[in-house]
């Protein structure tokens, strides 16, 4: 795996990087969405089953605590993350379905 910037970043930070946690940073850097936590941990046990909801809260909290993801809440009960470092954009919400 090649290593990232975020990945220095939370190292430098004194973040553990366990073999799920770098699981996690590689999904959250390949995102183009604007996912909960239950389609990131939907998307992790598609690759890795051993990974825990409770590990993808933990991680997800830890990511945005360090400026690796930005948390949105977009009226519909549910946080949505993305990308921290995403150049500015606006959000359109479909009112019927909610999708971003």
């Amino acid at each position: 795996m090649v290593m990232s910037r975020n990945f220095d970043k939370l190292i430098q930070s004194g973040v553990r990087m366990t073999s799920q946690r770098r699981l996690l940073l590689k999904l959250v850097e390949e995102i183009k969405d604007h996912p909960d936590v239950d389609e990131l941990y939907r998307r992790a046990q598609v690759i890795d089953p051993s990974v825990s909801l409770a590990t993808v809260y933990r991680t997800v909290k830890i990511f945005a605590e360090s400026g690796i993801l930005t948390r949105h809440e977009f009226k519909d009960g549910r946080a949505r993350y993305e990308r921290a470092e995403r150049e500015h954009h606006d959000h359109l919400i479909d009112l019927r379905n909610g999708k971003v």
